[in-house]
This record gives structure tokens, C-alpha cells and sequence, in this order.
């Protein structure tokens, strides 16, 4: 479960930043799925091991749960202070100002990476590469 989680809930945090943040309607589903995860519970910690039908049922609902879990918690991380679930803490806030300097930091490396490879290309005499070269 902590697996899934770190796997899931960052791309979805990022999508509520793009668009501006958990709206009126994401908190209302936030608030519906906290009422049937009590329901949904053995569903999802424990996987189903019964005759066919059922275990096709109950999968399927074991993937819905574990998606609404997903976006609840990305939804509650824009609360004050995060969300701390299965020893795993995410906040919208921090995470927002950990991908932007990430993003800095990997436009600095794409930067430096360039200026090396230009700067080897001129030390071993070669011309920049054009579209019809090919190495």
C-alpha cells in the first residue's frame, strides 16, 4: 500500500497544482470516499482470495478504492501541514516549492551538460553537429 501511494499520489498532486489546486467538488469527493473507506477497508489491505466471481468483483473494487485513496490523500495534502497516512507524509505546499527546485536544478544540469559537450566538441576540433550530420 505505502508502495502505491509514493507511486501515485505525486502525480496527482502535481495535477491539482497545475490546475490551480483542489476545487469545491474535489474536497466534496474527498469527504464522500472518507465515508465508505470504512467499508472498503478489508478490500484493500486485504487482497481477495475467493471463488471467481466474487475475486473479479472485489478486484475491481479493490482498484477503485485504491484510486479514491490516491486523490484523497493528494486532495487532503493541500490541507495546513499535509497528510501523514501509513507513515507516509505528503504536503502540497513543500512539494510544490521541492518540484520547482528540482526543475531549477535540472535546468542547471541540462545547462552545464551542454556547455560541456559544446566545450568538448570545440577542444577536439570538431564542428557542432546540424541536422545532417550524423556521428
Amino acid at each position: 500500500m505505502r508502495a502505491h501511494l509514493q507511486a501515485t499520489v505525486p502525480p496527482r498532486i502535481r495535477h491539482l497544482l497545475w490546475k490551480g489546486g483542489p476545487n469545491a467538488q474535489d474536497y466534496q469527493h474527498a469527504q464522500e470516499f472518507a465515508l465508505t473507506l470504512g467499508t472498503l477497508g478489508d478490500t484493500l489491505m486485504f487482497p481477495p482470495e475467493r471463488p471467481q466471481e466474487k475475486k473479479k468483483r472485489l478486484i475491481a473494487e479493490s482498484r477503485e478504492a485504491m484510486r479514491s485513496l490516491s486523490e484523497g490523500v493528494a486532495i487532503l495534502s493541500f490541507c495546513a501541514g499535509g497528510i501523514t497516512v501509513f507513515g507516509l507524509h505528503f504536503d502540497a505546499n513543500t512539494f510544490k516549492a521541492e518540484e520547482e527546485q528540482r526543475d531549477e536544478d535540472e535546468r542547471e544540469d541540462a545547462l552545464a551538460t551542454t556547455m560541456s559537450d559544446f566545450d568538448a566538441i570545440l577542444q577536439a576540433g570538431m564542428s557542432p553537429p546540424t541536422k545532417d550530420t550524423r556521428w
